[in-house]
């Protein structure tokens, strides 16, 4: 898998997020479907970077041989973490599946 940075001005920090070729793909929901475990990953980088650092929106990745990246924003946080706890609990990484939980308690915390 390839990785490219992306910089956030906003907050003077940079992120290595992957770059996915969709072009095989009908939409970015087909690929989440056939490629589950690549997608989970950079969810799970995204969110974990997200919020650690209390951002409201982050980049999660780059389509390939364009400029568009996808991000996800706070109000999406909660149902993302639930999505790759669903995908780690399938594939019995329940090390990630405690970090994401954590995760979690931290984003509901933050968010009162």
């Amino acid at each position: 898998m390839r990785y490219t940075e992306y910089y956030r001005e906003d907050i003077d920090t940079a992120f290595e997020i992957p770059i996915f070729d969709l072009s095989i793909y009908e939409s970015v929901e087909d690929f989440e479907e056939k490629q589950e475990e690549v997608f989970c990953e950079a969810l799970f980088s995204g969110l974990y970077n997200a919020i650690q650092m209390d951002l409201d929106w982050i980049p999660v990745f780059l389509i390939e041989d364009t400029e568009l990246v996808m991000t996800m924003e706070k109000q999406y946080y909660d149902e993302k973490i639930e999505r790759c706890i669903s995908y780690y609990v399938s594939v019995e990484n329940y090390e990630y599946c405690n970090i994401l939980k954590i995760l979690k308690e931290k984003h509901s915390k933050d968010c009162q």
